[in-house]
């Protein structure tokens, strides 16, 4: 399918020069082109003057509506030319409204066998078809009805210049994407699959994400020298943050990135200033939205890629550090030894790699929202950033100064006093409430052991049930709650009296958080379970009736808990303890 679209394309030159030539429909009675740009208002002049010729077909409307094709036979039979008369507001046919919906393919055959190929391209008000009205709606059968009695119908465009196949594809019908291409031709009038129409099909056909149609090679070989071609192909880079949002699809996504391997190898055959000219903008778009994908093809298809800077003289690095996307960083750790190069290299603004890992402003902030969970998170993010391009960069890289006369360090300190703030109030609020569940924890356990279930022997002192086994599950799990709540106490009033001093959000908060957080979590489900072992031995074992249910009922707030604070708490630990965001992410080497 790609393969028919890119070798149809032209060069830029002659798509500039081209005029749009609509099919020759002597035979359709419809309305000319009109002679003024202003199109809304002829198209509403057009609609009001059929909106005073229809009403006599308004039962005719309403058979096509309903499918009723014998209500429809025999007004035909009293009026033989009402097959070809316009039945709505919007000039539209009784063909196209009965082509609007999938259910009425009987009505259809009927109807088309009575009308001649020249009624099947009559148009609307927006010079769609019935054609047009079938694709969008998906009716394949009517649509086959159609192409058979009049093979033109899938080449005349709409007002939009938009041909039937366009329709079906800006509508996600794959299935008649599928049959139009097979019966949409290349002619020279209507050139489906050439300059603006090709272009806006291309871009269709990925952002509907259709690429399982196979590829035809052979064809796109032939077309190699054709550089118009790829360049126009190109062009549908533009839509790169579409083939983030296929990254779940594995089968989708692998087919798009053959497609954009195939254009990088293109382009790459191409005069260096070309292929320049033709990459800059998808590598860099791709690179601020985080696609490292497409950037890796990039880089292995044309390595000197890699030097190419945007109107803000940055490299792909820079762009990846401003919009903090790690996966287009971690390229980095692809070309050995060379990571001082591509930081030390001010931009426009004399700002270097590590002046803009420390800058934090409106877009930064909301490309750390996407990552992190809470101020302090996002804080804790940011030190992990500026640490790792210090770490890569030079020494002198860290007393450079920017055209405002700050280092690095200065500009980091400056940009996050406000995160530092938010991230000791966010700190504060979520220690202190776990706070006051810690102390409710200790409060019932602590009474809990002093309170055994079954009281105590007057003359031992013992428990009555001291030898059964719910009242061993109960004692340990009754003392592990009693400990872990108090731990989880101590560690969250410990945040609570904090310095909160920048590299405080690093490491040590994060951590006294992650403890507090498990620890209550299991004091909560020791508690549970000290619960659940006293109506055992309150009830005994012929009461399952009760305490099924009851025990059910008291698995809610340890799921409860842990569905709401898992996923922070272990986004937490992956930052804190694990490996971290920055990595080698790949050994193929790009340079």
């Amino acid at each position: 399918m790609f393969g028919q679209i890119v070798r149809a394309f032209r060069l830029k030159d002659q798509r500039k020069n081209s005029q749009k030539v609509m099919p020759p429909l002597a035979e359709i009675q419809s309305p000319p082109p009109p002679p003024h740009p202003c199109v809304n208002i002829w198209k509403l002049q057009q609609t009001r003057v059929a909106r005073n010729n229809i009403s006599p077909y308004l039962p005719l409307a309403k058979a096509a509506l309903n499918g009723d094709w014998e209500k429809a036979r025999k007004f035909f039979e009293q009026e033989p030319n009402a097959v070809r008369a316009i039945v709505t507001g919007a000039s539209e046919t009784t063909l196209m409204v009965a082509a609007r919906s999938v259910q009425r393919s009987h009505f259809i055959k009927k109807l088309v066998d009575v009308m001649t190929p020249a009624d099947l391209a009559m148009v609307d008000y927006s010079g769609s078809t019935a054609l047009h009205m079938a694709a969008r709606t998906g009716n394949k059968h009517a649509a086959k009805l159609l192409v058979n009695k009049n093979p033109r119908l899938p080449n005349i465009p709409d007002n939009d210049d938009l041909v039937p196949l366009h329709i079906a594809v800006l509508c996600c019908k794959k299935k008649m994407v599928l049959y139009l291409l097979g019966v949409t031709k290349e002619d020279e009038k209507s050139r489906p699959f050439e300059d603006e129409r090709g272009r806006t099909l291309l871009s269709a056909l990925i952002a509907s994400g259709f690429y399982g149609v196979p590829i035809n090679k052979e064809n796109m070989e032939n077309r190699r020298n054709h550089r118009g071609d790829i360049e126009d192909a190109a062009d549908s880079f533009m839509s790169v943050p579409l083939v983030k949002h296929l990254r779940g699809k594995k089968v989708i996504h692998h087919q798009a990135l053959q497609f954009v391997k195939y254009l990088c190898k293109e382009i790459a055959q191409f005069d260096y200033s070309d292929a320049v000219k033709i990459l800059r903008g998808p590598l860099h778009m791709a690179a601020s939205i985080g696609v490292h994908e497409i950037v890796e093809e990039i880089l292995e298809s044309f390595p000197s890629a890699v030097y190419l800077t945007n109107m803000e003289k940055q490299t792909i690095f820079h762009i990846a550090i401003k919009n903090r996307r790690e996966n287009v960083f971690n390229i980095i750790y692809q070309f050995p030894g060379l990571s001082h190069i591509f930081f030390k290299t001010p931009d426009i603004s004399m700002n270097t790699g590590l002046h803009l890992a420390g800058l934090l402003g409106d877009h930064q902030r909301q490309c750390l929202r996407t990552c992190a969970v809470g101020p302090a998170l996002q804080m804790q993010r940011e030190l992990q950033w500026f640490q790792e391009v210090e770490k890569l960069s030079v020494i002198m890289d860290k007393q450079q100064l920017n055209d405002n006369g700050k280092t690095p360090v200065e500009l980091f300190n400056e940009t996050h006093l406000e995160l530092m703030e938010e991230g000791e109030q966010w700190m504060k609020g979520t220690s202190s409430s776990c706070t006051i569940v810690a102390a409710l924890v200790v409060t019932i356990v602590f009474a809990g052991a002093i309170t055994v279930p079954g009281g105590n022997k007057q003359d031992t002192g013992l428990p009555f049930f001291s030898t059964r086994k719910a009242f061993i599950i109960f004692a340990i799990s009754d003392a592990l709650a009693l400990f872990s709540s108090t731990s989880s106490l101590l560690l969250l009033l410990s945040i609570q009296s904090s310095h909160y001093a920048e590299q405080d959000f690093l490491s040590a908060l994060p951590r006294r958080l992650i403890c507090g957080l498990v620890t209550l979590f299991l004091s909560i489900l020791f508690m549970m379970i000290a619960f659940a072992s006293t109506l055992q031995i309150v009830f005994g074992d012929t009461t399952y009736w009760i305490l099924v249910p009851v025990i059910g009922l008291a698995c809610v707030p340890v799921t409860l808990f842990a569905s709401l604070q898992f996923p922070r708490l272990i986004d937490m630990i992956k930052c804190t303890y694990g490996s971290g965001n920055f990595c080698k992410q790949s050994d193929r080497p790009l340079f």
